[in-house]
């Protein structure tokens, strides 16, 4: 007799555990495998971003800080000065080479940016500014009217392969002057440098520059490293993207290879500046690949351990099964004792061939009996020396002749005496044919509580009496104190 969890196992509930058990494994199997795919996703490469971007924005905006403020205070300063003293731009020439050296003084309002020249002339309530600056898109970037209260035209380049930070300003229409400096971002403390080829790009106007974050391994493959160039189209794919839409990550195509990009933005005194980081998705899966193994390790150990538990549960309760359903000419054999019980009918009477109520009552106190001791199973469909009669005759009582019918009045008998709680915990019911005759097996746990049997009286009135399980029958106590000793000691 197989017990688990205090509950009896029938060949149709093991097979409902099974095919439950089935369904939660095949449910979890497919949750990891989401889970799996989903590590490969947009998901948590959107977190990778977050954490970079914030790491990376914080470096560039502190470096671009060091490089605007101090030029915009001075200009602030100065611009009185070139107000006031309008005819000698010597004295600013000198006063700027000597006090502020970083500052070029822009004689007759041009200055030369590397081979091309920009012109600043007076126009309405502001300033044309014409010609190019130099930056790393070939294409031309010109600016039109500036408005007069804004005091610097600044924008990105590259130089030698390193990004710089070029300003302009205004004085007055005979006087500007103009600020470059190499942009020294320094990114020791982004966390996620390791992630190869990592770019960044800053967009302010029509002035765009692109510079690395981190750097190819020097063991890693170079024949699918791209260059500056590269990235600099990739931005300029990625710029185009962004535009119009609220989204803040996506992915393009470049080269038949696939870039994230993640965008956002920050201002210094006022200006909007647009900053992106690029990263090969190469490098985000090798960044992810790690805790996809140890995921996947994981997840087949533990997928390994379900199923050899689950085996080896139900090869326990298979072979008890076949020890217990499968050969019933062996119970049989063995007899009647203290776990089992044989009866020949639930309410047909052979003597009489007719309905009788008493035989239910024999039923059920035989279930209180195994209930009160130590569980067992019940029988219904062999008679006390072992002839297997069936259920037949029983059957041809009920409203229609079959299992599904006798176990619904069985049922209802055990909720009637002892409730539905009793029924539902501590009663399983089963059918198993031997000799082409069905059979009805009642299995009793153990009872949590003691359980009573009302049972009729030659007079005709219904008696609680205690029934406990002594060898091959059900016995009753019938003193109270010896009821009360043995619920005391039985029942803990």
């Amino acid at each position: 007799m197989k017990i688990v969890s205090g509950r009896f196992f029938s060949k149709s509930e093991l097979r409902n555990r099974i095919l439950r058990d089935v369904i939660i494994l095949v449910l979890f199997l497919f949750i990891t495998f989401l889970i799996y795919i989903q590590m490969r996703s947009p998901i948590p490469i959107k977190f990778i971003f977050k954490s970079l971007f914030q790491d990376v924005k914080t470096s560039i905006v502190e470096e671009y800080s060091k490089i605007f403020y101090p030029t915009y205070y001075f200009s602030m300063q100065m611009t009185p000065i070139f107000d006031i003293v309008n005819k000698a731009p010597e004295a600013y020439k000198l006063l700027i080479t000597n006090f502020f050296p970083k500052h070029t003084f822009i004689e007759k309002a041009a200055m030369k940016v590397g081979n091309n020249y920009m012109s600043i002339t007076k126009e309405g309530n502001g300033y044309k500014v014409v010609g190019h600056i130099v930056t790393n898109s070939t294409e031309s970037n010109q600016y039109a009217a500036v408005p007069f209260e804004q005091l610097s035209i600044d924008s990105f380049y590259i130089r030698d392969g390193k990004p710089y930070i070029h300003l302009i300003y205004i004085a007055n229409e005979n006087i500007a002057f103009e600020y470059i400096s190499q942009f020294n971002v320094n990114f020791n403390d982004v966390e996620l440098k390791n992630i190869e080829n990592i770019y960044a790009y800053l967009v302010t106007g029509n002035s765009k520059i692109t510079f690395p974050v981190s750097y190819p391994n020097t063991n890693s493959n170079t024949s699918d490293s791209v260059t500056a160039l590269d990235y600099n189209a990739i931005a300029d794919i990625m710029t185009k993207e962004f535009n119009g839409t609220n989204e803040d990550m996506l992915k393009v195509y470049y080269k038949d290879n696939v870039y994230w990009g993640y965008k956002g933005t920050f201002s210094v005194a006022d200006n909007n500046i647009e900053i992106g980081i690029i990263i090969p998705e190469k490098a985000l899966i090798n960044k992810i690949q790690v805790p996809i193994i140890l995921f996947l390790i994981v997840f087949i150990s533990i997928s390994v351990i379900l199923v050899v538990i689950l085996a080896v549960h139900y090869i326990r309760i298979i072979e008890e099964l076949k020890r217990n359903h499968m050969n019933i000419k062996k119970i049989i054999e063995e007899g009647e004792n203290t776990n089992v019980e044989f009866k020949s009918s639930l309410r047909y009477d052979s003597n009489t061939e007719k309905i009788n109520k008493a035989l239910e009552e024999v039923i059920m106190k035989s279930i209180a009996a195994f209930s009160n001791t130590e569980g067992g199973r019940l029988f219904i469909g062999i008679s006390n020396d072992g002839e297997i009669l069936g259920l037949e005759h029983d059957y041809s009582t009920l409203k229609h002749a079959n299992r599904d019918f006798f176990e619904l009045h069985l049922r209802t008998l055990i909720e009637t005496y002892y409730g539905n709680a009793f029924s539902a915990e501590g009663i399983r019911i089963d059918f198993v044919t031997e000799d082409e005759k069905d059979i009805c097996i009642v299995y009793i746990s153990k009872g949590k509580e003691p359980v009573y049997t009302k049972i009729t009286n030659k007079q005709g009135a219904k008696e609680e009496k205690f029934y406990i399980r002594v060898g091959n029958s059900s016995r009753e106590i019938a003193n109270a104190s010896e009821i009360i000793a043995y619920v005391k000691k039985h029942f803990k």
